[in-house]
């Protein structure tokens, strides 16, 4: 049944909802100070860009090895200790970069930072989906991408300030405090969230499988669905370690165009998320892959900041659409595991960013920045191709196997028909 405006301001602008809203951007805007600087401290340092992929590569495998608890705390139903426990771990992280003043030190603390980042990720990504009814995922999804394009776009201009005027060790300092205080915030204040949608699996007895029950909160059958991502989320990796390098390299102010492309994204996002859940995924998800192959050949081919802010904005309105679709696709495929779902994806793209990271180095190294965009930009002309494959020969049967729950309907019973 369709839905009107008003059920979706009944529905997504409760109280609780609202405070999650609030933690979501205070951690995107932490999170995205804590990333901005690390490819500039690293060449600082002497570190080449091939070098910062392979340490980088390091820090995909300690993600991994983050996802499976962060899935499993959603799962429970333990929002508060699950945030919590992320801003904490954002904290050491800032003060281990602090000291980071060699190569080796910085490359230890490039693999701790994955245990942070992959817990974060797929912790604060699965917040709103686990809040809030299955018909409003995709929405709920959209929203979060939003929020977090807010966190993102003017966190760069802060910390590009920071480690450039007063140093890198001011640019951590100022994560360390704001996701402490952001820690303290969700301890005090945090509103008991309820999760209607994983009660039912919180409540089921976990099937005990031997040695596979350290990944139970991860389910290879999204595999499929995963790989998406697999030609898209390298435009993702590059947009978070080289488009403010890319500005300094070219001498173009890059984070003017990141704010407002921020800030432009979150009535996009929004609109995406009511489109998804309204059947339009398909459509949403194309149109997105083909904004993002243009943002990576404006960035490749820019020469002013006009077409700097273009390139982001154009990336913005990709992302918004893309990343709502991709993670609502899994959490229809996993209904009662929302947790899972988006624990499953985010290990799938962990291991994607071991190719991601040294691809990324290479081309920065030996081809230049610009042509780095514009292969990426054709790499992605690829997955809108195989979107258009899988759509067709997979998703199908993916549907016709589980069916979306719809109003009045449960998860003790669809949760029977989770892949």
């Amino acid at each position: 049944m369709k839905k009107g405006l008003a059920y979706y301001r009944e529905s997504l602008f409760t109280g609780p909802l609202v405070f999650l809203y609030l933690v979501i951007f205070l951690y995107s805007f932490s999170f995205q100070l804590l990333m901005t600087p690390l490819t500039s401290l690293g060449l600082s340092l002497g570190i080449s860009g091939v070098v910062l992929g392979l340490i980088a590569n390091t820090y995909e495998f300690s993600c991994m090895a983050a996802r499976d608890p962060a899935g499993r705390l959603i799962d429970a139903g333990k929002l508060k200790q699950a945030v919590c426990i992320g801003f904490l771990m954002i904290c050491v992280t800032s003060l281990l970069y602090m000291a980071a003043s060699t190569p080796v030190i910085y490359g230890i603390v490039r693999f701790l930072n994955g245990f942070t980042a992959g817990y974060t990720g797929a912790v604060f990504t699965a917040l709103l989906p686990a809040a809030v009814d299955h018909a409003l995922v995709g929405t709920a999804t959209a929203i979060y991408t939003a929020i977090s394009a807010l966190g993102n776009a003017y966190a760069p201009a802060l910390s590009k300030y920071l480690f450039t005027e007063k140093g890198f060790s001011y640019a951590y300092a100022a994560v360390l405090i704001l996701s402490l205080a952001a820690a303290a915030l969700v301890w005090l204040c945090m509103p008991r969230i309820s999760c209607p949608s994983l009660s039912a699996a919180a409540q089921a007895p976990q099937k005990q499988e031997g040695k596979r029950v350290w990944l139970q909160g991860i389910s290879l059958k999204l595999i499929p669905i995963c790989s998406i991502g697999a030609l898209v989320n390298i435009t993702k990796d590059m947009n978070s370690f080289y488009t403010v390098q890319l500005g300094l390299d070219l001498g173009i102010d890059v984070t003017t165009g990141i704010a407002l492309a921020g800030t432009l994204s979150v009535g996009i996002g929004v609109a995406a998320g009511i489109l998804i859940d309204h059947g339009k995924m398909e459509k949403v998800m194309i149109f997105s892959l083909i904004c993002l192959v243009c943002s990576n050949f404006l960035y490749g081919n820019a020469v002013s900041m006009e077409m700097a802010t273009a390139a982001a904005i154009t990336y913005r309105i990709g992302i918004c659409g893309y990343w709502p679709a991709l993670i609502a696709l899994c959490c229809y495929a996993l209904p009662a595991r929302k947790g899972t779902a988006v624990a499953t994806l985010y290990f799938f793209l962990d291991v994607i960013s071991l190719v991601n990271n040294t691809v990324l180095g290479f081309l920065y190294d030996f081809v230049g920045v610009r042509l780095m965009y514009q292969t990426v930009g054709a790499i992605n002309i690829l997955a809108i191709i195989y979107f258009i494959l899988i759509n067709k020969y997979y998703m199908v049967r993916l549907r016709e196997k589980t069916p979306r729950l719809t109003e009045g309907e449960t998860n003790d019973d669809k949760g029977k028909n989770d892949l």
